[in-house]
């Protein structure tokens, strides 16, 4: 190890400064104004060793007891007590031993600070990150840790993450508007590391729900509940689309004050987790869709949206719900968790649906499944003058043909869930009205998490969602 790479480590420590007071044969390194290493540069006055390079460093006596014994290249220190400074002459040592030993005596100095300034320095810097590195390629990467940015920032360590379709389009290349080089995911649920000075209503050790959206809560479409189109610089799909996202170890969320819900007592991370994202797009879609308890109602798509919006459709008790999906898997999934729910597949939806509903067709058709043929079979579907809403993220252009459905007089709802009723959501849950626990079908630590994606998007093993957990 030469001088250079001894500087350069023990710079790359955190907090750590460096400084010449006993001139430039010298440089001495410090941790909060205490220095536990000096590097001798070879020449001057203090030199007493036949210009062999070496640093003095701080260790418990008993440690530097234990150097000397073992290694020649360590003895006690020429100008510092002798009992708690050695002399290292690195140059004759292995690298990773001499790194090992600069963080011991930088970790003796930190130890003896006070518990706030020390408990800073010590948390980790550094954090694993799933990363979108360009399309068709995510991977898990290195990153330092987020820090606070703004007042009404916070820094939520993430418990609990999960894989959602909307990742899918991002790594495909459909989500123009995502950024190379963020952290992916905006499904989490985890506990309040630390708060910007303007936020409130949440703090430090409260566990949360992260909302997929940010906004901002003062703009005219927060004040109308449209947070979706919140005009902030920060507003919408941000988390991991724009700005670094929860498939990580921390998270920084902007306008956390809006973006965290506290996850009560008696309610567990699984039982929160879809709350942020996918339970609130299923809440959302039926809030608009003004279901009625004498409608027929079709939810195209079982997946983890499909299933979500079943579950808060079933919510405003309407006549009868019929589900359309394409595997036997997730039908067999509905069938075994929801046995009152008709159940239809894509070829026969359209003549299941006109027998199974009063007036040719359903009342509300919900599309949720974004596949290639489900926008048209939406609004065939559908009755005369029902509302067809539609929340599915399609990988292309849809057609919408006019002179087709001419006559039906239907009412479209679309776009991007306003996820302004988590709070709501998370009172249902915990009264026992909604649970979405089942939904969850694979766990993996974050380390797995390229295996986890394998599965989810080649729907393997009967999955459904993945909870991806930190270690």
């Amino acid at each position: 190890m030469n001088i250079e790479q001894v500087r350069n480590f023990t710079l790359s420590l955190f907090g750590v400064t460096e400084d010449q007071p006993f001139g430039d044969d010298n440089i001495t390194f410090r941790i909060d104004g205490k220095i536990f290493l000096c590097l001798w540069l070879g020449t001057g006055k203090y030199d007493m060793s036949g210009n062999m390079l070496r640093f003095a460093c701080k260790l418990p006596p008993e440690r530097n007891e234990e150097l000397r014994d073992e290694y020649s290249a360590i003895t006690p220190a020429f100008h510092w007590n002798k009992k708690h400074w050695s002399d290292v002459f690195f140059e004759q040592l292995e690298t990773e031993f001499v790194e090992r030993i600069i963080r011991e005596a930088y970790e003796v100095v930190v130890g003896k600070l006070p518990k706030a300034k020390r408990e800073k320095i010590l948390k980790p810097k550094f954090m694993k990150a799933y990363t979108y590195i360009e399309k068709g390629n995510f991977a898990l990467i290195d990153k330092p840790k987020p820090e606070l940015q703004e007042p009404t920032d916070a820094i939520v360590r993430v418990t609990l993450g999960s894989i959602c379709t909307s990742d899918l389009h991002i790594k495909h290349g459909s989500v123009p508007r995502a950024v190379p080089g963020i952290t992916v995911g905006h499904e989490m649920v985890g506990v309040v590391e630390e708060t910007g000075a303007d936020v409130k209503g949440v703090k430090p050790g409260d566990r949360v729900t992260v909302n997929v959206e940010t906004f901002c809560g003062e703009c005219f479409y927060c004040k109308h509940g449209y947070v979706n189109n919140c005009t902030s610089p920060h507003g919408g799909w941000a988390l991991g689309c724009r700005i670094d996202g929860g498939q990580t170890e921390y998270v920084r969320v902007p306008l956390a004050q809006q973006g965290l819900n506290r996850i009560p007592d008696s309610v567990s991370d699984e039982q929160a987790l879809f709350v942020g994202d996918v339970l609130a797009t299923g809440f959302w879609a039926a809030r608009i869709s003004e279901i009625s308890e004498q409608d027929t109602v079709l939810i195209i798509g079982a997946g983890p949206t499909g299933i979500c919006t079943l579950l808060c459709t079933m919510l405003k008790h309407p006549k009868r719900i019929i589900v359309c999906e394409p595997s036997e898997e997730r039908r067999n999934f509905v069938k075994g968790h929801y046995p009152d729910v008709l159940l239809t597949t894509p070829n026969q939806c359209q003549e299941f649906v006109s027998a199974n509903s009063d007036h040719g067709g359903a009342d509300r058709v919900i599309e949720v499944a974004g596949a290639k043929t489900t926008f048209q079979l939406a609004w065939q579907c559908a009755r005369p003058n029902a509302i067809v809403t539609v929340v599915a993220l399609y990988d292309e252009p849809q057609i919408l043909p006019l002179p087709d459905m001419y006559g039906k007089n239907l009412t479209f709802k679309t776009g991007g869930v306003d996820g302004c009723d988590c709070e709501q959501v998370l009172k249902l849950i915990e009264q026992g009205k909604i649970d979405t626990t089942p939904l969850i079908t694979h766990r993996f630590p974050l380390s797995q998490i390229e295996e986890a994606y394998r599965i989810f998007e080649n729907k393997e093993d009967g999955v459904i969602k993945i909870a991806i957990y930190n270690e």
